[in-house]
């Protein structure tokens, strides 16, 4: 699987874990639902910037984007 895509799906569990929507999470990161929507489908790699924002988001520790 593609590194984007493959982070881009935990991005999507998480976020749902959380109970959370793209329009909220996108509003905490300062974005649009658009790029979230980008980075839960592989089609926008995330910056290491934006992994460490999610990970304070989330509660999760960065290695959790990589691993199964």
């Amino acid at each position: 699987m593609d590194v984007n895509k493959f982070i881009g799906s935990q991005i999507k569990i998480f976020r749902e874990a959380q109970g959370m929507t793209q329009d909220q999470l996108a509003d905490k990161l300062g974005t649009t639902r658009q790029t979230i929507s980008r980075y839960e489908n592989g089609d926008r790699k995330t910056t290491q910037d934006v992994l460490f924002e999610l990970a304070g988001i989330f509660h999760k520790s960065v290695n959790d984007f990589f691993s199964r």
